[in-house]
């Protein structure tokens, strides 16, 4: 929705601000700019135009009076809006219009007017209409336009000597077909709302005017009409017809049929301003079904529960007085009260409250971080584990992969580095997968070789997941992971990953011994167990079949990981934001640049440090280069900065 601010200042005359605070008030209640405030001219003067995003829920927000009437209620400004007297009381004629369908027709409000002077508009309504991107037409047309952008509803004017007084509201009949004022040919859908003269079509309500009664600059007599429709039916019908015009975009929100007297009351004042015409007939207003207005109860210590502020009471209700609500009853702190005219968007209690915050002021709202974990964590040190490897593997270029539990009895005997024996299982699913894993091996060596064979190469996958085994006639079973690399030098690759990973978790140092039981999936010489501070965690090999001879395996012990791991977080408690630093590290390629940083970690720096990883790698003859990030939480920016590089330079 655009908007002048010139027509925001004839609303409220003690508005003060410039358009650019305009702006910036409308994005802290809950508009935001559609682009920049751009600076026009209007009336021979410098003026500026401001583009809104209206949600579009905001029916009343269509149009300049429901945006000003915003504006002045967060201001507490008053917001003035002209009376037009409506008098029709020379007159005993009445229309002998008929509405069809109540249910499609919410409200129609129409009037005849004679003796109209149609002709060119004044300078300033075409002035106007061509910020708008409106092309000027005639003063009476334009007149409707013009109504319609200050208000927000549309309207339209039959040549009443073409298309006689009986206008009738249906929905389609059994017309086919009907030329729009541009010339277009629309299609009649069967669900079409339309305005005719009983025989003919003469305008789609809600979308468009058809040709056969439009508006000449030899009119004389007009039947000037605006109404409120069912907002579903006219959407339907814009799309399904792909009508798509300005009165369409607001007639097909749900708007008030209590909100058309003021628009109506305008326009056919300034018709006969402008257009120097007579009323020839009374108002015909055909409101059947009054929209209710429930009645909303609202604690206002609710308000501020919600906001988490305290908002005064005083203030509260002050801001819905403004806004337009009507109080029913008022017992401090909880209240009765009905909408706003226009405001179908606010049906109950929360909608109130938004209403109130809205007003107080989104910007005044508390942004503090929670410095307190909100409850108790009682997920298991496995979990955490899980979750922190499978991070930490994706971010090193791993893909995870899912396969069976069940397997053949041959891979599972050829891929077993345990002294356990299998489990078989009663009625498998399939007779050539009876006996349940013992190790992840063989199900991501197959998934290698699947991988092979569609000449990837360059493969890092990974699997988490349950093994089970007969351990002196008890079943039993424990989470491990898999890892497997394949491509040229994998064995190293794996090898360093795996210390990386181990070392992340407080791990530091593993010894890798040969095997002392070597399955037949390794190579003799390099199979290793992996041992840690005395125990025997896991195995890494290089395989030993013809089909994945580029890869190497490696198994964990998962469940054996998170009991001995020295600090497993799923949470961080902050008072502040998170800050992170890097470093280059140069090292001899013999020394270790998990133990390099560790000796360089001081109790001053680990109090703030939340992690650190190694994020990249770079051989250089004798030497290696390292980018290690280091994450420092509770410190502010220069605070994390002077610590970093006290100890790293």
């Amino acid at each position: 929705m655009k908007l002048l601010h010139s027509q925001l200042i004839k609303y409220i005359p003690s508005l003060k601000i410039s358009a650019n605070e305009v702006a910036d008030v409308f994005t802290e209640i809950g508009y935001m700019k559609d682009g920049p405030v751009e600076e026009v001219t209007f009336g021979g003067k410098a003026d500026y135009f401001t583009d809104l995003e209206v949600r579009q829920n905001r029916a009343d927000c269509f149009g300049v009076q429901g945006l000003a009437r915003d504006l002045a209620a967060y201001h507490n400004l008053d917001f003035v809006l002209h009376e037009y007297n409506l008098d029709d009381s020379n007159t005993d004629y009445t229309l002998p219009i008929e509405v069809k369908n109540s249910e499609a027709v919410k409200r129609v409000m129409a009037i005849k007017i004679d003796n109209v002077q149609v002709g060119e508009s004044p300078d300033w309504l075409k002035e106007y209409l061509a910020l708008y991107d409106i092309n000027s037409i005639n003063n009476l047309v334009d007149l409707t336009n013009y109504v319609m952008l200050e208000t927000g509803h549309p309207s339209h004017a039959f040549d009443a000597d073409i298309s006689g007084d009986a206008l009738v509201w249906e929905i389609n009949p059994n017309y086919k077909k009907m030329v729009s004022l541009d010339g277009t040919k629309i299609d009649l859908v069967d669900e079409a709302l339309v305005v005719s003269d009983g025989k003919q079509p003469l305008a789609l309500a809600g979308l468009v005017g058809g040709d056969k009664a439009a508006m000449s600059m030899d009119s004389k007599n007009v039947i000037v009409e605006m109404a409120v429709y069912d907002g579903g039916l006219i959407r339907r019908n814009s799309r399904e017809m792909k009508v798509f015009t300005e009165a369409s975009s607001r007639l097909e929100k749900f708007m008030d049929p209590d909100s058309i007297d003021e628009g109506f009351s305008m326009l056919v004042s300034m018709i006969l301003d402008i257009c120097n015409a007579n009323i020839a007939s009374k108002v015909y207003d055909n409101y059947l079904q009054k929209e209710e207005k429930n009645i909303i109860t609202i604690d206002l210590d609710k308000a501020s529960q919600i906001a988490g502020v305290e908002i005064e009471h005083k203030d509260a209700t002050e801001s819905l007085i403004r806004l337009g609500f009507d109080f029913v009853e008022n017992n401090d702190p909880i209240l009765k009260v009905t909408r706003p005219i226009n405001r179908l968007d606010i049906q109950e209690e929360e909608d109130v409250y938004e209403e109130i915050i809205r007003m107080y002021g989104y910007y005044q709202l508390p942004t503090d971080t929670l410095n307190i974990q909100v409850v108790r964590d009682v997920t298991p040190a496995r979990i955490n584990l899980i979750d922190n490897i499978k991070s930490h593997l994706t971010a090193n270029g791993f893909d995870e992969v899912r396969t069976w539990v069940l397997v053949d009895e041959s891979s599972n005997s050829k891929s077993n580095f345990s002294e356990f024996e299998a489990i078989s299982v009663q009625n498998s699913i399939n007779d050539e997968v009876p006996i349940l894993r013992q190790n992840l091996t063989s199900g991501l060596l197959k998934q290698v070789e699947t991988y092979e064979k569609k000449f990837i190469n360059q493969i890092q996958i990974f699997e988490v997941g349950k093994v089970f085994y007969n351990a002196d006639s008890l079943f039993k079973e424990h989470y491990a992971l898999g890892l497997c690399i394949a491509g040229s030098d994998s064995f190293k690759a794996l090898e360093k990953e795996i210390k990386r990973l181990l070392s992340s978790f407080g791990f530091n140092n593993p010894i890798f011994k040969q095997a002392e039981i070597v399955p037949e999936f390794a190579h003799p010489t390099s199979c290793f167990d992996i041992w840690i501070e005395g125990q025997k965690f896991g195995v890494i090999y290089k395989s030993n079949s013809l089909e994945t001879s580029n890869c190497s395996y490696a198994e964990v012990n998962i469940d054996k990981l998170s009991d001995d791991a020295k600090e497993i977080k799923s949470t961080i408690e902050l008072s502040g934001k998170l800050v992170s630093l890097d470093s280059n590290i140069i090292l001899e390629k013999s020394e270790d640049i998990n133990l390099s940083v560790r000796e360089k970690l001081t109790e001053d720096l680990k109090e703030n440090l939340w992690s650190w990883e190694v994020i990249d790698e770079f051989e250089d003859g004798n030497k290696s280069k390292y980018t290690v990030r280091f994450i420092y939480f509770n410190l502010s920016d220069q605070e994390a900065k002077t610590l970093h590089e006290k100890v790293f330079g």
